[in-house]
């Protein structure tokens, strides 16, 4: 029956229909409520939302959290105020490109069994469920990290606008994670791999 489901051109809308259900109940039952570092994130996002800066209450700066998460965070407490309800939201929206790109890669590297197993697992993991109220940098990175994959395999594209994308969206992601940096050894060992010794700007 998965075989058959997985073939058809709206199972991953109905997988996505079903995982933000499920999100949407979490987010019913279980209230944010911010600690340790999602307080942190909090605190950051709230005083940057008011041209505080990136300080701490007695106005002390720190880069102990990189500044991406709670700039992020900020610009939506900007938009719409700081009530947690909009932290809700965009982490349930999140869930659409981690899943949509989660299935589109897996179908053209596996299969599209094996992408509507994916899909499932992901609409239903505990974690990823989880985060639903959690402010934190785990989605955020996530979808960074598979629009990145995504890019590097992105044969449409040519070399040049393919290196540029990369860069902006590594850029990003590293303001988030700084392991993000890490990526970039990790797609030029890809190329290697592939024969694409000279890295992403290798013409075909």
């Amino acid at each position: 029956m998965l075989d058959a489901a997985a073939r058809h051109a709206g199972f991953p809308y109905a997988v996505l229909g079903v995982g933000i259900m499920v999100r949407l109940i979490w987010a019913l039952l279980v209230p944010v409520v911010p600690v340790s570092d999602s307080l942190s994130y909090d605190l950051f996002a709230d005083r940057l939302s008011r041209g505080l800066g990136y300080t701490w209450l007695d106005g002390s700066a720190s880069a102990f959290w990189p500044v991406g998460t709670s700039a992020i965070y900020a610009l939506l407490y900007r938009l719409f105020g700081t009530g947690h309800g909009v932290i809700v939201g965009f982490n349930i929206l999140l869930f659409v490109p981690i899943l949509l790109l989660s299935m589109r890669l897996t179908t053209r590297w596996f299969g599209a069994h094996a992408a509507a197993i994916a899909g499932v697992m992901l609409a239903f993991w505990p974690m990823q469920v989880e985060f639903t109220t959690i402010l934190a940098s785990e989605l955020i990175f996530t979808t960074l990290v598979l629009i990145i994959v995504s890019l590097w395999d992105a044969e449409s594209l040519s070399p040049l606008r393919r290196g540029i994308l990369l860069g902006i969206v590594l850029a990003v992601a590293s303001y988030v994670r700084p392991t993000a940096l890490l990526l970039t050894c990790v797609l030029m060992l890809s190329a290697a791999a592939r024969g694409r010794a000279r890295g992403v700007f290798q013409p075909r």
